[in-house]
């Protein structure tokens, strides 16, 4: 099921500081309920910050999980199967089931920058508890943000 998660980025997000990277891309990282698999699990969806103005562009994303850390090496982007017109972020979505308890996220892209996080999950929340000062992605954990 597609999330709407086509929300305007903020003022400035792709300006850099000093120190610190230009955001291209924002990670929800959330608990739900899989209408599909009717069970809980741990929803991620990656968009992109850079609106499109032609298609809704796939991201590409390797994913796997080893032990306690979950990889996630952003590839690059691809045209929707179907090349319906529309405006919005590119976007990856995946599941994973039974997670709970402490894990570090490791984002590559492109194979060249790395971003870590380190997040707390719970069967109703997703708390981040360390998180890189300069990055090219950031991590939210609820719908609303």
């Amino acid at each position: 099921m597609k999330q709407n998660l086509s929300k305007p980025s903020p003022a400035g997000a792709k300006k850099a500081v000093k120190g610190v990277s230009a955001v291209d891309y924002v990670l929800l990282m959330t608990p739900r309920y899989s209408e599909r698999k009717r069970r809980p699990v741990t929803y991620l969806a990656l968009r992109t910050v850079k609106q499109f103005r032609s298609f809704r562009y796939d991201i590409v994303v390797e994913h796997r999980l080893d032990g306690n850390t979950l990889y996630l090496d952003i590839r690059g982007l691809r045209p929707p199967e179907l090349t319906l017109p529309g405006v919005g972020p590119a976007i990856f979505e995946t599941e994973y089931d039974n997670l709970a308890g402490n894990y570090e996220l490791v984002i590559t892209k492109l194979h060249k920058e790395v971003n870590r996080f380190h997040v707390r999950i719970a069967p109703e929340k997703v708390l981040v508890e360390k998180s890189p000062r300069a990055r090219f992605i950031d991590l939210v954990t609820r719908m609303e943000d």
